[in-house]
Order: C-alpha cells, then sequence, then structure tokens
C-alpha cells in the first residue's frame, strides 16, 4: 500500500554578509497528516481520547532571531501602511453607525 499527501514548507534564508551568497538558515513545515491517516484507513473513534491536553502552554518565544534584526523593505512597509489606513476608516465609518468594531 503507498500513501500519497502534500504540505507547505517555509524555508527562511539570508544573506551572508561575507560572501554576499543567499544562505539557507531553517525550514518549518507543515504536512496533510489527516490525508495520510485517511489513505491509511486508521479509525481515530477507536482510538481513546486523554481526559484532558496535557500539552503545556508555551511562551510564544520566537523560533529565530535575526541579527541585524530583519526590515521591511519600502513596498511592505507601504502596504502596511495602507491596510493600517483602512483600518482606521473602517473602524470609524463603524462607530459613526453606531457599531462597535473588535479590534484587528
Amino acid at each position: 500500500k503507498f500513501a500519497r499527501w502534500t504540505g507547505l514548507v517555509e524555508s527562511l534564508v539570508q544573506k551572508n554578509a561575507k560572501t554576499g551568497q543567499w544562505q539557507y538558515v531553517a525550514e518549518w513545515g507543515v504536512h496533510d497528516e489527516w490525508a495520510l491517516i485517511q489513505q491509511l484507513g486508521l479509525d481515530f473513534s477507536k482510538v481513546p481520547h486523554p481526559v484532558r491536553n496535557t500539552e503545556p502552554i508555551h511562551d510564544c518565544e520566537p523560533l529565530l532571531t535575526f541579527s541585524p534584526a530583519l526590515t521591511m523593505d519600502s513596498d511592505d512597509e507601504k502596504d502596511m501602511e495602507e491596510h493600517q489606513k483602512a483600518k482606521a476608516a473602517m473602524r470609524a465609518t463603524s462607530l459613526r453607525a453606531g457599531r462597535s468594531v473588535p479590534n484587528a
């Protein structure tokens, strides 16, 4: 029997200041494990589940840090500024209509 499934991978690269070459720094991947499980014919209704989730709460520390710190390029900064203006306009319009808008 064989199975086939897909996934998404984000590869992080950074320019080496000494050589000027782009270098692989890290990778983060998510695989469609549900597709694999279905193709293998596993039935989760027969798997006992724990009474509670024992996964610890994580402190949200970044996986990577860069030195010098990463910065957005000018196109990204412009897009972010336009997005912030659109959010503010949406909030102002909703407040004039008497509706509150959750922080977005």
